[in-house]
């Protein structure tokens, strides 16, 4: 999950693009992991704390028939209570956090939109009209979120809804991604045929599980933990990993595949689009006939195999397969936007195949042209 949000999600990819170098966005992962790390031990030492609280100061009727992603805020507003202004700030904080994120989900499908489906259909259209329409569509997309929110509401707390929306969701499209870059026998069919199965087999177990849930008429459990029910006097506590129910059976048929717990449904969706498309791309000839470009390729067993020592390499007569596959190293035409500044003073990096003979066993040698704005 944390692969497709940072590596291939459309908000996070164009705050790449918005940085002065690459290696201040490469700075800029490396920074989010602890951040990450530390906002993730408060929140569990916060809700330590309020076990610990609840147990000594029991709730009301009102809080202890409330959601529990409402506890939180109950808990700030019993322990600040006595500071005036202290609980509306922290409130005010959540929300800001949530609008400024979801504010820049709307601009980056908005952008991908106007690039990718309309741009490319009507590329005359002028800069004041392609600004109202993008506004337009980010009105849109407001609307269809709080359908979605609506929808997310049946799924269970706020973090198994978000989780399972960005499984089902990002899932296939970082399955898309790697089959791109680590699979040279990928083609367009298998990618289009595999991202399609990804998106068919997410949508197919999301939905069903939250179908299933809901004709049972039971509350949603946790797979992966334990359910703490919180009353008034906090007397009783489930703990449904360490004390399985006997009443409850194994699920038997769809019912299986419907409780795969949803902290997997990413790694499961990008295996799915993975299999698929190079199943397909197989059937159908692979990338015979087609021009590859090698910049859009990372050669991941060359890179391993290039770690072994060299008796190792040549015990294994380790050949490099990219020298079929760069062949023909011409730069392909791509995408003049989404961040990327081309105008008639602005050069790309070009890579190059260096002239003479090259040594057996080993990959073709690119001198890399770097040129600044």
């Amino acid at each position: 999950m944390m692969l497709s949000l940072y590596g291939v999600n459309q908000a996070q990819v164009q705050r790449y693009l918005s940085s002065r170098t690459e290696k201040a966005a490469i700075l800029s992962c490396y920074a989010v992991f602890p951040c990450q790390q530390l906002v993730l031990c408060m929140s569990c030492l916060i809700g330590l704390v309020m076990f610990t609280y609840y147990k000594e100061y029991p709730m009301s009727t009102q809080q202890s028939e409330a959601a529990p992603d409402q506890f939180v805020l109950y808990f700030v507003m019993d322990l600040l209570r006595g500071l005036p202004g202290l609980p509306g700030l922290f409130v005010a904080c959540l929300f800001s956090g949530s609008l400024s994120t979801i504010s820049s989900a709307f601009n980056s499908l908005a952008t991908v939109t106007m690039e990718d489906l309309v741009r490319p259909w009507f590329p005359r259209f002028s800069e004041a009209r392609a600004t109202m329409l993008s506004r337009i569509l980010a009105c849109s997309y407001g609307l269809l979120c709080l359908g979605m929110a609506y929808i997310s509401s049946q799924m269970g707390p706020v973090l198994q809804a978000a989780i399972s929306i960005f499984g089902m969701v990002g899932g296939p499209l970082l399955g898309l991604f790697c089959l791109g870059m680590f699979f040279p026998c990928a083609n367009p069919p298998g990618a289009v045929v595999g991202l399609l199965a990804g998106l068919i087999m997410a949508f197919w177990i999301g939905i069903g599980s939250v179908v299933t849930r809901m004709g049972s008429g039971t509350a949603p459990l946790p797979l992966n933990g334990s359910h703490f029910s919180l009353p008034s006097n906090l007397s009783t506590i489930a703990m449904t990993t360490l004390m399985p129910s006997t009443t409850l059976s194994r699920p038997t048929g769809l019912q299986r595949l419907y409780s795969l717990s949803y902290l997997w449904y990413s790694a499961h969706n990008s295996t799915t689009v993975i299999v698929v498309g190079l199943l397909v791309s197989l059937l159908t000839g692979g990338m015979r006939g087609r021009t590859l470009n090698p910049r859009t390729i990372y050669p991941v067993v060359p890179r391993l195999l290039a770690l072994l020592p060299v008796s190792c390499q040549k015990r294994l007569r380790c050949k490099s397969h990219s020298q079929g596959l760069f062949g023909d190293t011409t730069v392909l035409p791509e995408k003049m936007s989404n961040g990327m500044l081309k105008g008639i003073r602005d050069k790309e990096a070009v890579a190059e195949p260096v002239k003479g003979p090259l040594h057996p066993g080993s990959s073709p040698t690119f001198i890399v042209q770097e040129t600044s704005l």
